[in-house]
């Protein structure tokens, strides 16, 4: 199965290029070096994962990504600008499930639906002159989380799952997307208290185990 993201997800790259190959093709032995060679040019990389029996290769940016802001890129606000709320709503579900202990790492929708969200640096801290302590703790404060509401929670997650930056995992669950497994494996690995259980399972989905 192949995966060909848009170029979009490269937030540093705006390049026009041109794929005449059919999903059949793209997976053959004799056509993926000559792919592999030509979207170098442009920055891109092949990689394959493999995942639920099955096999996923698609084209990713070559420089690393330490965040999960590139997946955000395909969601959009009503006004047409990206939607940081996503962004910061994926990468919360990718930490808890980087930190998961099962064999196929998870988080339950329960979790995902009540778990606090850290804006991170999507605001910016703008401080007005005679502003007391008082209401610049409190500003902070607000800032340091992302409010979405239940529902906005639920068609998020099921818009991550479509597109397969996630996975479900039975009825009441989620885990890792081929395509976060594809691009955003490295941040997973990276992340603070990440299991042994999901370092496995990633490693495994690359082939290195």
């Amino acid at each position: 199965r192949s995966i060909a993201p848009s170029l979009s997800l490269s937030l540093s790259l705006s390049l026009s290029l041109s794929v005449s190959l059919s999903s059949s093709e793209f997976l053959t032995h004799r056509t993926r070096p000559l792919l592999a060679s030509r979207i170098s040019l442009a920055g891109f990389e092949v990689k394959q994962v493999r995942f639920k029996d099955e096999t996923y290769v698609g084209y990713v940016n070559k420089e690393a990504d330490a965040s999960a802001s590139r997946a955000s890129t395909g969601y959009r606000t009503k006004e047409g600008k990206p939607d940081t709320q996503i962004t910061a709503f994926f990468r919360a579900l990718l930490d808890a499930i980087a930190v998961s202990e099962g064999d196929v790492p998870t988080v339950s929708d329960q979790d995902a639906y009540y778990m606090p969200i850290a804006a991170g640096n999507q605001t910016q801290e703008q401080t007005t002159q005679g502003q007391t302590q008082q209401e610049q703790t409190q500003q902070e404060t607000q800032q340091a989380t992302v409010s979405m509401s239940l529902g906005e929670r639920q068609k998020a997650l099921d818009a991550l799952v479509k597109d397969g930056w996630l996975s479900r995992e039975g009825e009441d669950a989620v885990g890792l997307g081929p395509r976060s497994l594809l691009e955003l494996h490295q941040m997973v690995l990276q992340t603070d208290g990440v299991s042994e259980e999901a370092r496995t399972f990633v490693n495994t989905c690359l082939g290195l185990n």
